[in-house]
């Protein structure tokens, strides 16, 4: 079964400045592990100056959704 979960972190540029920090809700995967990669890999694609991702917290949600 697939879940829905939603990720708080912190993106941090290569000089260790905090570039951006928030939620995200990541759809469709298997473990929360899946869903940290997933964002991971979408960060890097996103951000140029993407040095590193800390996670605070990965919740599924699935069952919070109607």
């Amino acid at each position: 079964m697939r879940h829905h979960y939603m990720i708080e972190y912190t993106l941090v540029n290569k000089q260790g400045e905090i570039i951006k920090s928030g939620q995200m809700k990541v759809k469709d995967k298997i473990n929360p592990l899946e869903a940290e990669v997933k964002l991971e890999l979408h960060m890097l694609n996103t951000y140029p100056a993407f040095g590193k991702l800390t996670i605070h917290n990965c919740e599924n949600i699935t069952d919070t959704i109607i």
